[in-house]
């Protein structure tokens, strides 16, 4: 599995594409951090998932795979990964003895894993709060933020313009969330030259924000007083439901706005219909077939593998949340700024 799979990846990308993964990839293949240990791997699965799989393959990893339900995923990458020998689960089961979970959206926290999980999103993190065994987010880490700042919002405007939907001087966008994902999508929409963004959070974080207009999320009817006015509106919340909970869905949903959402949640609600809602209520950039670039994953996709790494060393990690150690995000974070080229002049590296 391991030589088609590797085939695969160079006949796709560059080393270039991703140099932490692969300078991980030959660290693994000599230490096998992981020879022997379980897993349980619940993430998006897409093309530019296959490098992130190839330090866990090589390390001898006993890799199992699913498909969470509300995650997307290409159905012809899942078909290729089972075609290749790739073990998918059709559902997970508290039968299944797997030591670490490698885990998005939360969709593995009913289960308990033996030396505990990996959470690659923010909102994911929810679902394993007081859980019995130590739990690593990603999401808590400054290298999280080079996919939701930059990658994301890069993906948002590829999706944009693939619907036809680029001719930003004439719209007006009502974004939800001003986080590393709401931030980023705003900064993109600038260079874009938009005719109006505004921007709707708590009153706490406009201090932040100095070029656009701001309503507080609190107030209810301004906020729906604006959706009369705005071409789009975008959440980047990470809180499921937020608008029909805070809202009510009748108003949007009878609104001339096009309604994206961007987060990894269904941040409108049940009441929404999925066609009312661009992309089946799915994150815009993932109707792409490469949602978000190689080039800003790849720094997270290697975080996401060290921290099941150091899950399975001998010293147990207290029960938890607990962000990635210093020392590993800033020996990834070097290899990035030194190879990572390509990015340089489209982002600022933290």
């Amino acid at each position: 599995m391991l030589d088609k799979l590797l085939k695969e990846v160079v006949r796709n990308y560059s080393k270039k594409s991703y140099p932490c993964l692969y300078e991980q990839f030959l660290s693994f293949k000599k230490t096998k951090p992981l020879k022997g240990v379980k897993i349980l791997h619940a993430a998006p699965i897409f093309k530019n998932s296959l490098p992130k799989l190839l330090p866990l393959i090589v390390s001898e990893a006993v890799l199992h795979m699913i498909v969470p339900r509300f995650l997307p995923f290409d159905p012809r990458v899942v078909q290729y990964l089972q075609d290749i020998g790739m073990p998918f689960l059709k559902k997970p089961s508290s039968k299944e003895n797997f030591d670490i979970f490698m885990d998005c959206s939360g969709s593995l926290a009913e289960f308990q894993p033996k030396l505990g999980a990996v959470e690659l999103t923010r909102s994911g993190v929810d679902y394993y709060l007081n859980k019995k065994y130590p739990v690593y987010s990603v999401d808590h880490s400054e290298i999280k933020a080079i996919e939701d700042q930059y990658g994301t919002s890069d993906g948002f405007i590829r999706a944009m313009e693939r619907l036809g939907l680029n001719q930003y001087s004439k719209y007006r966008f009502m974004v939800f969330g001003y986080g590393k994902v709401g931030s980023g999508i705003v900064k993109k929409l600038e260079r874009q030259e938009v005719k109006a963004i505004t921007i709707i959070d708590k009153a706490n974080v406009f201090s932040r924000i100095k070029e656009h207009p701001t309503v507080d999320c609190c107030k209810k009817a301004d906020v729906l007083r604006l959706l009369d006015q705005v071409d789009f509106v975008v959440t980047a919340t990470g809180v499921k439901h937020v608008i029909q909970d805070n809202y009510g869905a009748e108003k949007f949903i009878a609104s001339r706005a096009r309604l994206i959402n961007m987060g990894a949640e269904d941040e409108y609600g049940p009441a929404f219909p999925e066609k009312r809602v661009e992309n089946n209520k799915k994150p815009l950039n993932f109707l792409l077939e490469e949602p978000t670039r190689l080039e800003f994953l790849d720094p997270v996709f290697a975080l996401y593998n060290e921290c099941a790494a150091l899950l399975a060393q001998k010293d147990r990690l207290a029960n938890g949340i607990h962000p990635p150690p210093k020392e590993t995000e800033e020996k990834i974070i070097k290899i990035f700024r030194e190879k990572q080229t390509s990015l340089q002049k489209l982002m600022v590296v933290v």
